[in-house]
């Protein structure tokens, strides 16, 4: 039987004026009292109210994951937004699993479902269609470190060197400053996590007006300039001109502009702040978030 809530001990054994009455008859059915008999000390902890499991950090409160990479400490942005890209795509690929094995639930599965299409995260899409250009394969001789906390022991991730990779900025001032600091912010997860030996980062309109070159370890700044019409081959053609050939090339721009008239030979990801699409490479809106 379950312990009746508090402020509600009417609902299961009476009111406290029935038990006084009560209590009442019983004393007159006896005549008197036993008084030598001993009474109790009423204990103020010995109550029947259920008491909530004690826990580090509080009962039911969501915790942060430990950190593989520096324990004791907070995860960084970086690491948080990669944790979080990792958890969903595990938790898609056990769903995936479970449906061809025949043991997903209808219900759990339009769950999930709704789950992913309420919301899409322009970063979750950002970090895929990146991931997506870089070959990689899988070893269990160097385990993933962040499943190990959790006593599942993975098999790692061997990725081969990206190289270069191109940030080419859009700066005919279609780019908020919120939004330039969003995108800064996936783009340095995205060099922590993969350690390009070279980002090139490009400012333009119609034109390139500054490129800047950051090693590997650096903090990638975005500081955009500029401001007249937008034309996207310069951006290219700056590349070519010097001898670059990035793993990547990504836009941040609203794709409003003229395009080169040829695809380049490299991935291109255009993330852009408008619902335009470009006529190639892959395209992430900004506005799915």
């Amino acid at each position: 039987d379950r312990p009746c809530p508090q402020g509600q001990n009417s609902s299961c054994t009476g009111s406290s004026a029935d038990g006084a009455v009560g209590q009442s008859e019983a004393s007159s059915s006896s005549g008197t009292s036993d008084s030598n008999q001993p009474q109790q000390a009423s204990d103020p902890d010995d109550s029947h109210e259920p008491h909530p499991v004690e826990s580090e950090g509080g009962f039911g409160q969501v915790m942060d994951a430990p950190n593989a990479e520096a324990p004791g400490q907070a995860l960084s942005e970086a690491q948080r937004s990669i944790e979080e890209a990792e958890w969903r795509a595990a938790v898609e690929q056990a769903a995936i699993a479970s449906t061809m094995a025949g043991k997903l639930s209808a219900g759990l599965g339009r769950s999930l479902k709704e789950a992913n299409g309420t919301k899409v995260d322009w970063k979750d899409q950002f970090r895929r269609a990146f991931a997506g250009t870089i070959p990689t394969d899988y070893s269990w001789a160097k385990p993933n470190r962040r499943y190990l906390h959790t006593g599942l022991y993975l098999p790692g991730i061997q990725k081969q060197g990206i190289g270069e990779i191109a940030i080419a900025v859009d700066c005919s001032g279609s780019v908020s400053e919120r939004v330039l600091g969003q995108f800064a912010a996936e783009i340095n997860a995205l060099v922590a996590e993969h350690s390009p030996e070279t980002v090139h980062v490009l400012y333009f309109d119609s034109k390139v007006h500054r490129h800047d070159r950051y090693s590997s370890g650096e903090t990638v700044s975005l500081t955009p300039m500029g401001g007249g019409g937008t034309e996207f081959a310069p951006a290219i053609d700056c590349l070519e001109e010097q001898g670059i050939c990035p793993h990547t090339l990504i836009y941040l721009t609203d794709l409003y502009g003229s395009f080169p008239a040829l695809e380049p030979d490299y991935p291109v990801l255009w993330v852009s702040t408008s619902p335009q699409t470009a006529p190639f490479g892959e395209t992430i809106h900004l506005d799915a978030a």
